[in-house]
């Protein structure tokens, strides 16, 4: 028998994970190989034909003996680790998904894997055959905890939109993405700003813990449009868009509509607009074979006209306690 303990989560990043393992058996056997360690894998589970592009599996072995007697009583292993700030945390949108598990595992026959190298790429095998093994998993959150600082009472959970399989392109449909280039426009300027940052309970205070030169999740940004030439009677649609891409996958869109009106806008006008970078949302990251943004989409589109459309990246960092 075994079983994994650990704290109540999710876990932070720059935050040490303790915990345990418990293996027991009876009567007393014999373990050829006795293994607890960490797995943290970027799976892609709808994979492109195009590519059979598989990223490596990230491991840190915190035990491992062999011929180890399992009695009723059991043996304990504890463990540590601490979560890199700049690792990648627990996401899943469906064609990208991030997890973090804790595997422990017994082996009492033949032994599959004899290197540590092995034992990484046999990880799938040891999930699929392995009766004597638990793979437990366990969340981490974009935000960092600084070492020495108090965990906060209040943690804003970051939520993704999982889609489904049966969506071909995993993103809103629109007719101009098909000729993209016909539809950029250097006749409308977007110009963003913060100007508003959101402060979050830690302890029994409300602190502010961010720069206002950077963006964070619930801050809230202003934006002005000016135009170079006149628009007439168009709709003009503004979007949030959250966007996650795995390395030769189509691009996943997460689309929120934050202003829309009608009219015409000439030559020199300008419209503004605000909104609330969602105080849920994950802060812009990229690692090898992955990455996810945000952008502001500026869609202006009129009947029997090439719909115009102008985007800006706006780069979040994630919370800092």
């Amino acid at each position: 028998m075994i079983t994994v303990e650990l704290p109540d989560g999710p876990f932070f990043r720059g935050q040490t994970l303790k915990g345990s393992v418990h293996f027991s058996s009876s009567p007393p056997r014999i373990a050829k190989q006795a293994i607890v360690m960490l797995h943290r894998y970027e799976a892609h589970p709808h994979r492109s034909r195009r590519s059979s592009y598989k990223p490596k599996p990230f491991t840190e072995i915190f035990y491992r003996a062999e011929n180890v007697e399992i009695t009723p009583s059991g043996r304990t292993i504890k463990f540590q680790y601490t979560i890199p700030e700049d690792a990648p945390f627990t996401f899943d949108s469906g064609p990208l998904k991030i997890s973090w598990h804790i595997l422990a595992l017994l082996k009492f026959g033949r032994i599959p894997f004899g290197t540590v190298e092995q034992l990484r790429k046999s990880t799938s095998y040891i999930l699929r055959h392995l009766r004597n093994s638990v793979f437990k998993e366990f969340a981490v959150l974009p935000h960092i905890l600084k070492a020495g600082s108090s965990l906060p009472v209040e943690i804003p959970l970051p939520v993704c939109k999982r889609y489904s399989v049966l969506s071909a392109k995993y993103r809103s449909f629109h007719s101009w993405r098909y000729t993209w280039l016909l539809h950029k426009t250097s006749h409308v300027q977007m110009l963003l700003r913060k100007s508003h940052s959101s402060t979050l309970l830690r302890g029994s205070q409300y602190v502010d813990t961010r720069s206002r030169d950077l963006n964070f999740p619930g801050d809230e940004i202003s934006g002005t449009l000016y135009f170079a030439k006149e628009f007439k009677d168009v709709d003009l649609n503004i979007y949030l868009v959250f966007l996650s891409k795995p390395q030769y996958f189509d691009t996943t869109e997460e689309e929120q509509l934050i202003a829309h009106t009608q009219g015409t806008f000439s030559r020199g006008s300008s419209f503004s607009f605000s909104f609330d970078i969602p105080v849920a949302g994950y802060p812009t990251f990229q690692t090898k074979s992955s990455r996810i943004w945000w952008v502001v989409r500026v869609v202006v589109s009129s009947p029997f006209r090439f719909t115009k459309v102008v985007e800006q990246e706006i780069p979040v960092q994630p919370l800092i306690f």
